[in-house]
């Protein structure tokens, strides 16, 4: 089996989407797929084509149209219609971008069959974040391109309802993310940032994005830590959007800027670290679909605090962690409550860490995969005989 994955960006030290597709891609590939993978990146990256992990990676190159339409590059076409053309099935991530229409368009005019994973995108919060421009992408290109897919992969049963009540395409299967954990080492982080020495270290990583909730966690700090010498708020993540001038604003009226480390991106053996460090992880999005970093905590085994809005209710029923609204009144009481009782923090560490291992290894999630590729292809053939009878 062949199959064409396309998605708009892939650098890997994001995490996100990138790190998904490429560790889905990876334990595809162990189990016998062939995988082709076409993202786009600016100049200074572009036109590089090489193999990882038996997985052969296409870049192309991003125009000048890419600030308005992500992911633009004249490259596109001819890159997807040559690859296309030997593969048995076209796997689009994301939504709104310029490669998802191109692969669209390719995979209609050579008669693969296709299909799309949401990846959060189809949310509440998300349609309305930049609304105008997504109601008239929707309009042109978006519903027909979901509408017509052979599938939709959806990550939770929440987001299976949004895919169908916005596409009308009940060709859908839920099947949720998958994590591989870094391997870890003895290097002790204190080494790299002494300011953690005899403090509690409270974990928050992600990109400081709107989305993130971070406006939340810096107005709960302020009452958390405002009279405490003994915690320190661990900020790990890129600013891509100039957020950051906001949430140092917050923290700085409520006089707990010292009370902050912001560390940047992430990665290896640093993110191990701060993992092991942390007494708890916070996510206090807006709107996420499972979230990876979510995965990742309990992997290491530690209690997480994320909103009702990550659509992670196994969470709350095997008390891996506490799930809130997202409010800040209800941050600081789920933060209060772990570091009041430890106790109860390592227990539900444990419990996440044996839910991950249950049932959401990259192992166990491509065998569903796979099984969704099987279906989608045994459908297409049942229709070609049909139509040849």
């Amino acid at each position: 089996m062949k199959v064409l994955h396309i998605l708009p960006n892939f650098e890997l030290k994001l995490g996100g989407v990138p790190k998904v597709v490429f560790e889905m891609t990876k334990s595809l590939t162990q189990k016998g797929v062939d995988i082709t993978l076409v993202s786009s990146a600016d100049e200074s990256n572009a036109g590089k084509i090489f193999n990882a992990k038996d997985i052969s990676i296409h870049i192309c190159k991003r125009g000048i149209l890419s600030h308005y339409w992500t992911g633009y590059s004249s490259d596109a076409y001819r890159v997807l219609r040559k690859e296309a053309k030997n593969c048995d099935l076209i796997h689009i991530h994301e939504l709104w971008h310029y490669l998802h229409y191109i692969g669209y368009k390719v995979a209609r005019e050579l008669k693969k069959p296709y299909g799309v994973s949401i990846h959060g995108e189809l949310s509440s919060w998300c349609l309305n974040y930049k609304k105008l421009r997504k109601n008239i992408y929707s309009k042109f290109f978006q519903k027909k391109a979901l509408k017509e897919a052979n599938f939709l992969h959806a990550i939770t049963k929440e987001e299976a309802k949004d895919s169908l009540s916005y596409s009308g395409n009940n060709n859908i299967f839920t099947i949720p993310n998958g994590i591989e954990i870094d391997k870890e080492d003895s290097c002790n982080i204190a080494d790299s940032f002494s300011e953690f020495d005899n403090k509690k270290v409270i974990f928050f990583l992600g990109r400081i994005d709107p989305k993130k909730g971070l406006d939340l966690l810096a107005r709960a700090w302020g009452r958390i830590a405002k009279n405490r010498d003994d915690l320190i708020l661990v900020i790990a993540g890129p600013d891509t959007s100039g957020y950051k001038d906001k949430i140092l604003y917050i923290l700085k009226n409520e006089g707990v800027i010292d009370k902050v480390i912001f560390v940047g991106l992430i990665e290896g053996q640093n993110k191990v670290n701060i993992f092991k460090r942390a007494e708890m992880v916070v996510i206090p999005s807006y709107s996420e679909v499972r979230t990876l970093v979510a995965l990742e905590a309990m992997a290491y085994g530690k209690p997480i605090i994320i909103t009702d809005k990550c659509h992670f209710p196994e969470v709350e029923e095997l008390e891996a962690g506490i799930v809130i609204k997202p409010e800040v009144e209800d941050l600081v009481n789920a933060v209060n409550k772990l570091l009041i009782n430890p106790q109860l923090g390592e227990q539900m560490g444990k419990n996440g860490k044996e839910l991950i291992l249950d049932k959401y290894t990259w192992g166990k999630i491509s065998d569903q995969i796979i099984e969704m590729y099987n279906s989608v292809l045994s459908e297409k053939l049942s229709k070609d005989i049909c139509q040849n009878v």
